[in-house]
């Protein structure tokens, strides 16, 4: 039996990123300490940056819909949920599964 396509092209692409991943590796721990430090700040001020963009983004997506802003949750759409998905009606229970 064969492995699933999938399979073959995860292992193709592991064979290739490991040295990659190895080389990083190895570079990260010959530097020292204070270029790490400086390279862990910049990482944080870009995590930071990012999160408050995404933050503005959920703002104004929540005020176009007239709704508060978001804080951290996803707000509802305020279109029903697909059929099959979604809590059932209170005091129901959900469908059996096939």
């Amino acid at each position: 039996m064969a492995a699933p396509v999938g399979t073959s092209r995860a292992a193709k692409a592991a064979r290739r990123l490991a040295p990659l991943a190895l080389e990083a590796w190895r570079r990260w721990e010959r530097l020292p300490e204070e270029e790490k430090e400086r390279i862990r700040e910049r990482v944080r001020a870009y995590v930071s940056r990012g999160r408050s963009t995404v933050e503005r983004a959920r703002a104004r997506r929540a005020t176009r819909r007239g709704g508060p802003p978001a804080h951290g949750q996803s707000q509802p759409s305020g279109y029903p949920p697909p059929p099959g998905r979604g809590a059932p009606p209170a005091g129901q229970d959900p469908p059996p599964r096939p």
